[in-house]
């Protein structure tokens, strides 16, 4: 059995929720893949105390500016972390909070995938991590569109 390094494997994740995002492709996948990294990311700056109980309130603006400069998305939304992982958490389960069975998902997908790479840019940023081609190519897109 190996032993892999979380972080690596979130950075990983995170390469290829941008490729799929960049190509227009499975919005869902971006979702669920940066969506993990962005939880990893998220654990390990608790664990640093470089962002600490901060982390939601940090993104809070990010989010809204982006959903307000694209026009995607309802920049009023709120922001909880409950909230903020409703679309993520219904691709990932087919139960909903009640345990009722739910075969559809009702979501702005282009929107929640631009969020979760908001986010999880977010953390890798704030963790110091090194940039990977992909997230060059993120932060140029994000010049470009935002």
């Amino acid at each position: 059995m190996d032993i892999h390094n979380r972080v690596d494997l979130a950075r990983e994740q995170f390469d290829v929720a941008i490729e799929l995002f960049l190509a227009k492709r499975s919005m869902a996948s971006v979702i669920t893949l940066a969506g993990a990294a962005d939880e990893i990311f998220g654990h390990f700056l608790l664990k640093t105390d470089r962002a600490g109980e901060r982390m939601v309130e940090v993104r809070k603006p990010i989010v809204k500016w982006v959903r307000q400069k694209t026009g995607i998305g309802d920049p009023t939304k709120p922001f909880t972390l409950s909230e903020m992982n409703n679309v993520r958490n219904a691709l990932k389960h087919v139960r909903d909070l009640s345990g009722t069975l739910t075969p559809t998902v009702s979501a702005d997908l282009y929107d929640e995938a631009l969020t979760m790479l908001v986010r999880a840019h977010a953390n890798l940023d704030m963790l110091n991590l090194p940039r990977s081609s992909q997230v060059s190519e993120l932060e140029e897109w994000f010049e470009a569109n935002l």
